[in-house]
């Protein structure tokens, strides 16, 4: 799990957007939380389920548990085979339903070897050092935060 964070056109999007590109081979699903006053819950999880492959979309449909929900998308990028990537963008405009997602998804990853990396900064500012989460605890997953508006736990800044 990793999170391309930045400022507003900086080019998140372009750099994920380029990986797509070079990595033609890989199984590539897109979904994304809605800028709305009130945003769909689960918006990134019904945006997956509606590209083909898997069982996501009769769960969705079906109105499945959350349990199932939430395991369906794991176990369909853990088949062997082709390299997958999920995006979710705009994860700084989460619903609560989305936060835990997010958080069940980064409970199931296997911590990430701990390596360095640069951030950048705003233009003009030096670069400063973090871990690939974001922030400098050194927690694998979700240590930092979730976005601009929203704290670890999830609550509103």
């Amino acid at each position: 799990m990793a999170l391309d964070a930045g400022e507003a056109g900086v080019g998140k999007t372009a750099l994920i957007e380029r990986l797509a590109r070079d990595l033609p081979e890989a199984r590539w699903y897109w979904g994304g939380c809605d800028g709305l006053f009130t945003p769909r819950p689960l918006a990134p999880l019904y945006d997956l389920a509606d590209q083909p492959g898997g069982p996501l979309a009769d769960l969705c449909g079906a109105g499945a548990e959350r349990e199932a929900l939430f395991r369906a998308p794991l176990r369909q990028v853990s088949e062997a085979g082709a390299l997958t990537v999920v995006v979710v963008e705009d994860v700084h405009w989460p619903d609560e339903a989305t936060i835990g997602l997010l958080r069940f998804a980064a409970a199931c990853c296997k911590p990430p070897t701990r390596q360095p990396t640069r951030k950048a900064a705003k233009p003009g500012g030096a670069a400063r050092r973090g871990n690939e989460t974001g922030g400098t605890s050194g927690r694998p997953g979700w240590a930092g935060r979730y976005g601009p508006r929203y704290t670890q736990a999830g609550s509103r800044r």
